[in-house]
Formats: C-alpha cells, structure tokens, sequence
C-alpha cells in the first residue's frame, strides 16, 4: 500500500494536521531541504500509526495533488474555471 493511492480518512486528518502546524517551517525551509522534511512527517506518520509504508516522497506528492484539487475545485466555485473532465483522461 502506497499513502499516495490510499489511505485512510484518520491517516489523511493527521496528515494535513501535521503539514498545516508546521507551515512556516515549510515555507521557510530551503528547496534543498525539502525532502528532509517530507521525510519527518512520513516518520511521524509511520510512528502513530504504526506501520513503515508512508515515504517522504509520496507525501510531498500527496499534499500537491491535495493543494491542487482544492485550488481546482475553489476555481470552479468561484466561477473562474471550467472542469473539463477529459483533463484527467
């Protein structure tokens, strides 16, 4: 199992809780020092819920493709984006 494939709804709670508390640590991290931080979070991630499965990179990947389907939806509710469904094709 892969956290950017699936995961449950508690494990993406604690996810995007983890990411929200630390976002000026994000922000102010250099791109360079990036993957240690998606590193860290993987590593609590795996901690609390016990398993070995969550990786730097596909959090990293995770909370773009989260980042990215809010910014899309928030687009199209605002009336400033048309979904076009054969995007996703």
């Amino acid at each position: 199992m892969s956290f950017s494939t699936e995961c449950s709804d508690a494990q993406l709670h604690l996810f995007i809780n983890e990411r929200k508390q630390r976002n000026f640590e994000y922000h102010t991290t250099p791109n360079k020092k990036k993957r240690a931080f998606w590193n860290d979070i993987a590593n609590k991630l795996n901690k609390q819920e016990n398993t070995n499965y969550f990786l730097g990179k596909d959090c990293h990947k995770k909370f773009l493709n989260l980042t990215k389907a809010f910014n899309t939806a928030k687009r199209y509710r605002e009336g400033t984006e048309e979904l076009d469904w054969r995007e996703n094709i």
